[in-house]
């Protein structure tokens, strides 16, 4: 039997909660579907998200450098997570 660590079981579900109990009509509910999300955007299949794979009425395209927090030129999943998670309309 394998065992899932702890406390990243337990991040990926907080995530999952939140996202799916603040979802606005249109975004992803749940992680796996926020992942889904994110790999549909990434039309080059590396990963990661740049700004030529992101339509320019995206907040995630105008504020890109702020969502962009390492500074590689690139939104890795982990920063879009934050993204949403920052951008959900409150409850």
């Amino acid at each position: 039997m394998t065992r899932t660590p702890f406390v990243p079981a337990l991040a990926a579900l907080a995530l999952s909660g939140l996202l799916a109990a603040c979802a606005a009509p249109g975004t992803p509910s749940t992680s796996q579907g926020a992942e889904r999300h994110f790999r549909a955007m990434d039309r080059n299949n590396d990963g990661v998200l740049t700004r030529d794979e992101l339509n320019p009425e995206l907040a995630l395209y105008q504020d890109f450098a702020r969502w962009d927090v390492d500074g590689t030129g690139a939104i890795e999943l982990d920063e879009f997570f934050e993204y949403l998670r920052q951008n959900q309309p409150p409850r």
